[in-house]
C-alpha cells in the first residue's frame, strides 16, 4: 500500500511549460508594434517640422517681396518729390540768382530787365481808366510788367481823381508825429478815425522810383510824399503812385500830371517781387 503511494507521488503531471513558451512572442511583437510607432512618430514629426519650415520660409518671402514692394512704391514717390523739388529749386534757383539782364528802351522810359521780364508803355491816353474825356494826353499814360507773360504790374495814369479821406496811415520808425498829427485832424474833421498800421519793424523793400524814395510792404506801394527831409511821410491812398518827374501832360493844365493808380499782383512770390524792385529803381525817364 505505502508502495502504491509513493508511485502515485512519483507520477504527479509535470507543470505546462507551454505558456511561458506563447508571452515571448507576444513581448516581442507588442516591442516591433511599438518601434513602428515610434518610427511613423519621427517621420511624422519631421515632415511637420519639413513643412512648418518650408510654410515659414514662404511667409518670410512674401512679407520680403511686400517689403520689396512697397519700398519700390516708397523709392517712386520719392524720386518724383525729389525731381519736382529739384525742378523747385531749379526754377527757385533761376530766379534767386543773379539774372542776365537786357536794356530795355522805350518811347518814354528805359530800364534794365532780367531775363524772363517784359514792358509794355501805352501813350497819349491809351492804358488809363482814370482820364477826363474829351481831353487831349501826351506822354506815358499806362504801363504793364510781366514775367514769364504773366503781368506783374499794372499801372494807369489818374486825372481829375482826389479825396480827402485817409482812412490809414502807415506808421514807420521813421514816420513824423507833426504829419500823422495833421492827417489825424483831417480825418476826425470828416467825422471819422485815423488807423495806424504799423511797420516800424522794417520789413519791407526801400528803393529809388524815379524821384520817388519808395518803400514796398508786400503788394503795396509807399511813397515819401516829402523827399528831402528826415521823415518818411507816407500817402493815405495805398493804390495811388505820385511822382514828382514829369511824366505826362494834357493841353488843358499845368504839366505837372504824374499820378498812377497801381495793380500788383497779390500771387507774386517774394523773389519775383524783388526782381521787380531791381527793375523800378532802374528805371530812368527819356
Amino acid at each position: 500500500m505505502e508502495e502504491s503511494r509513493e508511485n502515485d507521488f512519483n507520477l504527479q503531471p509535470t507543470p505546462p511549460k507551454e505558456s511561458v513558451v506563447e508571452d515571448i512572442p507576444k513581448k516581442r511583437n507588442f516591442l516591433v508594434v511599438a518601434n513602428v510607432l515610434l518610427t511613423l512618430l519621427i517621420i511624422g514629426l519631421g515632415v511637420y517640422i519639413f513643412m512648418t519650415d518650408k510654410r515659414v520660409k514662404e511667409l518670410e518671402k512674401e512679407n520680403e517681396d511686400k517689403e520689396n514692394v512697397v519700398q519700390e512704391d516708397t523709392d517712386k514717390e520719392k524720386d518724383v518729390v525729389e525731381k519736382v523739388e529739384e525742378k523747385e529749386n531749379k526754377n527757385e534757383k533761376e530766379v534767386t540768382s543773379k539774372p542776365q539782364t537786357k536794356n530795355f528802351t522805350g518811347k518814354y522810359i528805359k530800364a534794365e530787365l532780367p531775363t524772363g521780364w517784359e514792358i509794355v508803355e501805352y501813350g497819349n491816353g491809351e492804358g488809363a481808366k482814370i482820364l477826363v474825356e474829351g481831353i487831349n494826353y501826351k506822354g506815358l499814360t499806362g504801363l504793364k510788367i510781366s514775367y514769364n507773360q504773366k503781368n506783374i504790374l499794372t499801372m494807369s495814369a489818374v486825372d481829375g481823381f482826389g479825396s480827402n479821406e485817409c482812412p490809414k496811415l502807415p506808421h514807420f520808425a521813421d514816420s513824423s508825429e507833426k504829419y500823422e498829427s495833421y492827417m489825424r485832424e483831417m480825418v476826425e474833421g470828416t467825422g471819422k478815425t485815423l488807423e495806424l498800421i504799423n511797420y516800424s519793424s522794417g520789413d519791407y523793400s526801400e528803393y529809388k522810383w524815379f524821384d520817388r524814395n519808395i518803400r514796398r510792404v508786400g503788394d503795396t506801394f509807399h511813397y515819401d510824399t516829402q523827399n528831402n527831409n528826415a521823415y518818411f511821410e507816407p500817402q493815405c491812398l495805398f493804390s495811388i503812385v505820385a511822382f514828382d518827374t514829369l511824366l505826362f501832360s494834357n493841353d488843358s493844365s499845368s504839366p505837372t500830371l504824374n499820378s498812377y493808380q497801381y495793380e500788383l499782383e497779390k500771387t507774386a512770390t517774394k523773389t519775383v517781387l524783388e526782381q521787380l524792385d531791381t527793375i523800378l529803381k532802374s528805371m530812368k525817364t527819356i
